[in-house]
This record gives structure tokens, sequence and C-alpha cells, in this order.
């Protein structure tokens, strides 16, 4: 991006920003907010915003968001000594955990791509910020604090780096803030999913036995009560988390068939994490508002949408155009980070990169038969000599966790975060504490 460019984005934002100040002043901080996130998504740089959103997340008791825009700011610039000594103050042990982790390398990939030049990511990833750390960027997965109660992983020690920050960005659309709400409202009543179980049957421990194997080893390296388990009888490798509080996971029975045992664990641990991070709601929301073309081979995750939207009500009708198309490339941006921090969670629950991997692979080949006999190394042969960022910009129509070349992305990225030092000092915190096998 050249200087004109630049001086643009910062005027527009500077404008947007001070619109954001003069709703404040007249009382309507709601308004405030929205108006300088559309202010710091134009300049992404433009950390005075960040910092001055903290403070109006302080003035409200939520210390956690304030957290997450100073931990945004220190991204952009880790020599910013008042968003450190904020942070400190509101969050001291994401301040620690940022300190520790300060001298980590960056995700090869961008490092990688830098150095092919290599810069056009996608429309998502340009207005929203890309998916890879920036070089020299903190990373801000580590073990578990010293001195935590031994109640198992924090999934904040496990998620992409950039998924709190796209997440809290996705939350704080007044839409999506309803739709959350009114998900999380569903999930005390059976009523509504009726006709997405209808499509399922009740998991038996007797005929799944490898089923129930897998949630089990899943949920005790996570720390999660299993959830309410149901099998689909279609050709799919997806399984449906259905609702949260209590949860309910639907398995197809082609998954047990293809999956190996390794595999199976990987798969069902991906789903779990979404329930230990408590980003089910935030996820539906996604699903409802991008309405992706119906995946013809899933019947049970397209009825479960549909239930969803119809529940929402006529939410389209508070959005033109632009604001539509902005709001779904947000929420597809997040779902791409949260997917591989659910690769990560999986790779806890399994601990065999090779079966996690090969996994991915045939869960992103879109012929079922061809799937069940899919390797490793056929499936990346696909894309010999791609650049890690042209993998990862993918259009809002393809869901992540199905497309295949956003597969291949997850893969490599997998692959790496399984070298860290963050993923061993997991491994062994968790096995230290006889939380998985």
């Amino acid at each position: 991006m050249d200087n004109d460019e630049n001086d643009t984005e910062r005027k527009l934002a500077e404008e947007k920003f001070a619109e954001a100040q003069h709703a404040y002043q007249r009382g309507r901080l709601e308004r405030a907010l929205q108006l300088a996130q559309q202010a710091v998504e134009i300049d992404n740089s433009f950390n005075e915003i960040r910092h001055w959103m903290a403070e109006r997340y302080v003035e409200m008791d939520q210390p956690y968001r304030a957290s997450r825009e100073y931990q945004a700011a220190l991204r952009i610039n880790d020599q910013d000594q008042e968003a450190w000594d904020r942070l400190e103050q509101v969050d001291p042990t994401a301040a620690a955990r940022l300190k520790r982790l300060s001298q980590i390398a960056p995700d090869p990939f961008v490092a990688r791509r830098q150095q092919a030049g290599a810069t056009d990511l996608g429309e998502s990833f340009d207005e929203l910020g890309g998916v890879g750390a920036e070089t020299g960027e903190m990373m801000t997965i580590g073990v578990a604090d010293e001195g935590a109660e031994d109640v198992g992983p924090d999934p904040s020690t496990w998620e992409f780096e950039q998924d709190g920050e796209f997440l809290q960005r996705w939350l704080a659309q007044p839409v999506v803030e309803t739709m959350v709400s009114t998900i999380r409202g569903l999930w005390a009543e059976p009523e509504p999913f009726e006709s997405v179980l209808a499509l399922c049957a009740h998991g038996s421990e007797q005929l799944h036995p490898q089923l129930f194997a897998a949630v089990n080893q899943a949920a005790q390296s996570l720390v999660v009560t299993p959830p309410e388990l149901y099998v689909l009888p279609e050709r799919t490798l997806h399984p449906v988390l259905v609702k949260d509080s209590p949860g309910i996971l639907a398995v197809p029975t082609r998954a047990t068939q293809t999956m190996a045992e390794a595999e199976l664990v990987f798969v069902i641990g991906r789903e779990l994490g979404y329930l230990c991070s408590d980003y089910l709601a935030a996820r539906q929301a996604v699903e409802v508002v991008t309405e992706r073309k119906p995946q013809l081979l899933s019947d049970c995750a397209d009825t479960l949408r549909e239930v969803l939207d119809e529940q929402m009500g006529l939410w389209r009708a508070e959005l033109d155009a632009e604001a539509l198309g902005r709001l779904r490339r947000l929420g597809h941006a997040w779902q791409q980070r949260a997917a591989l921090s659910a690769d990560r969670a999986g790779l806890l629950c399994c601990r065999d990169i090779k079966a996690a991997t090969t996994a991915i692979a045939k869960m992103a080949t879109p012929n079922i038969d061809q799937a069940a006999q899919v390797t490793l190394d056929q499936f990346l042969s696909q894309f010999a000599g791609q650049d890690a960022g042209q993998l990862a910009a993918i259009p809002v129509s393809e869901a992540p966790g199905r497309s295949t070349t956003y597969g291949a992305y997850r893969i490599q990225m997998l692959q790496w975060w399984a070298t860290t030092a963050e993923y061993a000092g997991l491994r062994e915190a968790t096995d230290a504490k006889g939380e998985t096998r």
C-alpha cells in the first residue's frame, strides 16, 4: 500500500473516530464504540482508537474487552509502554503471558509470504488484517500460568493469536450481539431443535464404542463435560455441534467408518474446543449471517442453520447491502481464525500430528469416497509450490472447515504449531496433571 492510500485511510479513520467521540459526549456509548470499531477497521494501525475504546470498556466494567484492545495495540506496537501499563492493570495474567512470549518467532508462513512478495490475501484479509501474525509480532499462545487451579488448560493458551481480537470485533456488532443472546436463550428450550434432532438417532455406547471412546478421551483432555451424543446417517465427515448448556453433538456414522481412532479423537476434540472457549453461539451467528449455499450431504447442519435463522427475525432489514457484506466478511475472518484454534484443541486431544493433519485432509476432500482413501501426501501434492497466503485467501462463500485450499493452509499451520514450545508445554502440563491418556 502506497503513502497516498495510507493517508486516505488515516483521514477516513480520523473522521469516523471524531464521530465516535461526539457520540460519546452525547451519552450514546454503544453507538460511540460501534463508530470507533469502524474507524480502527479502516486503519488498523490507529492505536489511539484502541486506547480510547479500552478506556470506555473500563468505564463499563468490562476489563476483558479492555484487555483485548490493549493486546491488539501491543501487536501493532510492542513499544507502547502505556498499553503495557494499562494491560497490567486490567489483565495482569495476559500481560505476563505476552511478556513471556515476546521473543517467540512469528508465524513462519507470513515471513515466507513477505519474502516472496505475496501480499494479496483476499478481500477479507486485506480489509480485516490477515490470518498470520506479522513478522516481529508477539504471539499470545503459551502454557497455563503458574499457580492456576487444576481445572485443565485455559483455552487462551492454545487459541490462535488473532482469534480473540477478531472475536471481539464480531461480538461488538449490534446485530451479532442480539443474535448471540437469542441463540443462548434457545439452548434452554428443547423445542427449537426438535426438527434438527429428528434427523439423528441417540448414540449408543454398545453400538458406537469407538465414538464414545473418542468423545471421552477428548473431553478428558480438555476437561469439559462430554456432550450428549447423537449419530447422523449422512454421507459427510463433519460433526454438528447443535447446542451448548448442555452440549449436544451429532456425529456422522461415516466419520466413525472413515477415520482412524486418533483421527476421530482429533475431529471430536475440535468441536469440544468450541465448547471450552464458549464460541458456539458466535460461530452459529456466523453461519446465519454468511448464508452459504446448503451442503447437499449435511441435512442436519443445514436444518440447524435454517432453524436459527428463523429465530433471528428480520435481522437483514437493519442492514443495507454494503453493511451486510462487511458483516459477512468480518464473521468469515473470525471463523477462519477460530478454525485454527479448533485444530490446536483437536491436536491436544489426539497427540498425533500425522493423525490430526490426515483428518483435516479427509474432511477437506469434497468427494466422500475419495476422502476415505486419501493420504496426507496425496492431499498436499495438489498445492505443491503454492504460497500459503493464496491458500488462506478463501471467499466468504467457502466455509473454512470444509474448504480444500484452506484445509491445506490449516495443515501447514498445525504442523508448524506442533513444533513450538507452546504445544510442548501444554502437552507436558496436561500429562503431568493426568488429564489426558
